[in-house]
């Protein structure tokens, strides 16, 4: 018996070993009995297939807008109480209930800053071609992981990771720390982060538009459909919509700031499969 076969209420995610059970309603109470209930299943289901989980490592974490009071549920894996957070780390990526990454791109910017000091340490020893194939393995990667779902946060945050881009382009071209960033891209031959992130917002909303997402992901954006849509000239065919942005952190995610960059590209670049446009861009 398959452990997705056990009837959840709960939305089941799985990747490699890790499991989440994502849950979307406004009464918290149903969620707390939604959840108790599931975790009864697996741990039947669990028991029953001499698995364990180790309660210590599970915890949960209740998504809210800013000005929504804390509330906290009572949740239990077989006897043990399973704890909530504000902050949680899953694949990589540090979600807060607020739903803002302030925390995720702090812990970034600390991580490369980190990196690049060593790389400052190392460029009396290594060459500049050495140095920028070191930044591309170990501190590019930190940019651009996960990079769609936090890069529309807030330019307050973004903007400590572009300054430390900067900073690495002149530890490796061994210049000032005030010289131009643009002649040394250039000369290293790198994007600017914040048009990497575009980028690869762009592509991941050409392909909701084009239905070649996971189902989940589908209803967050739509076509040119509607008769109010439609009544607008000024729109055309391949234009794309979100849902109203309620809130801030909803107003920051790609399904919002990332529509409006992509909206911005020409139509022409729009109509193309994906392929194309992955070229075009």
């Amino acid at each position: 018996m398959s452990i997705s076969k056990l009837n959840l209420r709960g939305k089941l995610v799985m990747y490699a070993d890790d499991l989440s059970l994502v849950y979307t309603e406004k009464d918290l109470e149903l969620i707390e009995k939604d959840m108790n209930s599931d975790l009864f299943k697996i741990v039947w289901y669990s028991n029953k297939s001499r698995l364990f989980i180790n309660a210590k490592k599970t915890q949960f974490i209740v998504f809210k807008g800013q000005k929504r009071k804390s509330t906290e549920l009572r949740i239990t894996l077989g006897s043990k109480s399973i704890t909530q957070v504000e902050e949680l780390k899953l694949l990589g990526v540090t979600f807060s209930a607020s739903f803002l990454f302030e925390t995720h791109i702090d812990l970034l910017s600390t991580e490369a800053n980190r990196r690049i000091s060593m790389m400052a340490r190392l460029r009396k020893v290594l060459p500049s071609s050495v140095l920028n194939r070191l930044y591309k393995t170990t501190i590019q990667p930190l940019f651009t992981y996960c990079s769609t779902i936090w890069s529309n946060s807030a330019d307050i945050h973004l903007n400590k990771l572009k300054i430390l881009q900067k900073a690495a382009a002149r530890v490796i071209s061994n210049e000032y720390r005030y010289s131009p960033s643009e002649p040394l891209f250039t000369k290293l031959e790198w994007t600017p982060i914040k048009d990497v992130w575009e980028k690869r917002c762009n592509i991941m909303i050409h392909r909701l538009a084009l239905g070649e997402t996971p189902r989940m992901l589908k209803n967050f954006i739509i076509r040119k459909t509607s008769n109010s849509v439609r009544r607008c000239k000024d729109i055309d065919d391949y234009t794309v919509y979100g849902k109203p942005a309620k809130n801030r952190f909803y107003g920051n995610s790609i399904f919002s700031g990332g529509l409006n960059i992509y909206n911005k590209l020409p139509m022409s670049i729009r109509e193309l499969n994906f392929t194309d446009f992955c070229d075009a861009i």
